[in-house]
């Protein structure tokens, strides 16, 4: 089996895995068909970023002959600004550490 006629399961398989392995995608909200070496990305995901990265991925699979991306942004808002506030350390935490710490009259 040479690497133009792999088994679409083959490349199914192939594409889940390298999606599943790269820290910068979360692969959950992605679901992938496999037709003749043609690839369908389906579902939602975060950022833009992620609907390129994973085209790139599927594309870079030997036996893909092309990749529609048919990804769609779901969660890009909330999910951005969680991560946004969970890395915010407000200047009311540093005044309430030097209220705290008053000198002794």
């Amino acid at each position: 089996m040479t690497d133009d006629t792999r088994n679409d399961a083959v490349i199914l398989q192939e594409i889940k895995k390298r999606l599943e392995e790269d820290p910068h995608l979360d692969e959950n909200g992605i679901t992938i068909e496999v037709n003749d070496g043609l690839v369908f990305l389906k579902g939602k995901i975060d950022t833009e970023e992620e609907k390129y990265l994973a085209q790139k991925i599927a594309a870079s699979v030997p036996g893909v002959s092309n990749v529609e991306n048919h990804l769609h942004l779901g969660f890009g808002l909330a999910n951005t600004l969680s991560k946004i506030v969970s890395n915010i350390s407000g200047p009311e935490d540093e005044i309430e550490k030097k209220n705290d710490k008053k000198p002794e009259a």
